[in-house]
């Protein structure tokens, strides 16, 4: 009975992961090199029973075993093996299941998880070795391990979320390699974290230490999250209520998030290496970036509720209209994500009044640029998808035109300047070449009015075009039976 009550997806994924050659040959090269280590420096260095900084340098090269294992070989293997079962042409469990999308993904990850752990297991022995050779501290050698751990699950999460669509047998070669080389970039900061933790001058027993090392961790379980969320996203039925979780989740970790970055501005304890970053302006800067990105993506979205949806629609008018901001749909995301980003940069304005942190009126004003560049292109992604490619719920076309759109805000201008005053330094000094391209906010000296001008008259244009159609869609969205 207790086999029965196991996630069919786990058992599945784990009768594979034996029956094949990868986690086998993994394991094993894992256990030769460390041993070999091991092995080399007990025989041939002299002075073991007197460096007490052998243990040390044996846990650092354990630790990058570590990482290259269980950070980035397992979870590449396990995108890939999600990537080749979301096909049209593969008739596997993953179709042919009754699961829950979330059952899916979450026995998915367990089935990881537990290949992770195994993985840790055979770390276990070389582990107590060194303990026996001294020098190292084996509470802070611990935690390095178990927050090594969480990174290794959270990247497990990433790289489902990042190969959960299915694309092109060709470009799932290609997103996964992606998703590998961005695995390796973040081992770097991984890597930093062995450092930290295990060489920090905090002893373990101060507050200041476990305040830092909770909030790391619950922000990499929120992050965890919110990976989670977007992946059952992204697998559901495209009729369905897919995005009612994915927005409530936002809005949590939005509020959540807000908090941790006004504790960690305020107060000393939270002061560490990631203080020089301004935790407030990073949650602001992020959750504007989010916020785009959700209005872009909200053309991904059918333009009108299926029956399957307006049957969960609530008859009380106050309800259906926050319904209306929860629920899937094309104008429906791109309404809440333009709220989010609006709230997002009244905060900044209301932190920057407030002289909190090192939080100035420029900020909120690119804030307020960013916001309108993403209401500029967001709505003519919209208007483009919703006459040309009618009501295709299809994740690839609006970031198709997003990014064409883009491209030609940026590059034509430039063009043109450059044909008309044959260098584009000069036209630089009127600002008109680049106001359609969004990443002059990212540069030092941007030419304010001229941006602000053009993009939210552009964005009154669109609106002014789309709004009865927007209010369409809020008259449509009532309940059937």
């Amino acid at each position: 009975m207790a086999i029965c009550s196991v996630n069919p997806v786990t058992l599945k994924e784990m009768r594979q992961s034996v029956r094949g050659m990868f986690i086998n040959i993994l394991l094993v090269i894992t256990l030769v090199v460390n041993g070999l280590f091991i092995c080399r420096t007990l025989i041939f260095n002299e002075k073991v029973g007197m460096d007490f900084t052998i243990a040390r340098q044996l846990f650092g090269q354990i630790y990058f075993m570590l990482i290259a294992g269980s950070f980035i070989l397992i979870p590449a293997y396990l995108g890939n093996r999600f990537a080749s079962e979301i096909s049209d042409k593969e008739n596997s469990l993953f179709f042919s299941t009754g699961l829950k999308p979330s059952s899916i993904v979450w026995g998915k990850f367990f089935s990881g998880a537990i290949l992770v752990t195994m993985f840790y297991s055979s770390i276990v022995p070389f582990m107590i070795l060194l303990y026996f050779l001294r020098g190292l501290d084996v509470v802070k050698m611990l935690l390095t391990v178990f927050y090594s751990f969480i990174f290794s699950l959270l990247s497990i999460m990433f790289m489902l979320a990042f190969n959960s669509d299915a694309s092109h047998p060709g470009i799932k070669r290609s997103k996964n390699v992606i998703g590998v080389i961005f695995l390796l970039f973040m081992s770097t900061s991984l890597s930093n974290l062995y450092m930290f933790i295990g060489y920090s001058g905090d002893s373990v027993t101060s507050l200041f230490y476990w305040a830092r090392m909770l909030t790391y961790l619950v922000l990499e379980l929120l992050a965890g999250g919110f990976l989670f969320i977007i992946t059952v996203y992204r697998i559901s039925p495209k009729q369905s209520n897919r995005a009612f979780a994915v927005k409530i989740y936002t809005a949590i970790f939005w509020f959540l998030t807000m908090l941790m970055a006004v504790a960690w501005s305020f107060s000393d304890i939270f002061a560490g290496p990631m203080y020089e970053f301004h935790p407030l302006k990073l949650w602001l800067i992020s959750m504007t970036i989010i916020s785009i990105a959700a209005m872009v993506m909200s053309a991904a979205e059918p333009n009108t509720a299926s029956k399957r949806v307006r049957r969960e629609i609530s008859a009380n008018p106050v309800k259906r209209v926050f319904q209306y901001l929860f629920f899937s749909g094309c104008a429906n995301t791109f309404t809440f994500s333009t709220i989010m980003a609006v709230l997002t940069i009244i905060t900044a304005a209301v932190f920057e009044a407030a002289k909190i942190s090192s939080l100035n009126a420029m900020l909120t004003i690119t804030l307020t640029a960013a916001l309108l560049y993403g209401l500029m292109y967001g709505l003519t992604t919209i208007t483009i998808k919703r006459h040309f490619f009618k009501d295709r719920s299809d994740t690839k076309i609006p970031i198709m035109i997003t990014v064409i759109l883009v491209f030609i805000g940026t590059v034509t201008p430039v063009l043109i300047a450059f044909y008309l005053y044959d260098n584009i330094s000069a036209a630089g000094d009127l600002g008109w070449y680049a106001v359609g391209n969004p990443f002059i906010l990212f540069g030092v000296k941007w030419p304010i009015f001229k941006v602000l001008s053009f993009t939210s008259v552009f964005t009154v244009v669109l609106a002014a075009f789309n709004w009865r159609w927007f209010y369409e869609s809020f008259r449509q969205f009532r309940q059937t039976k």
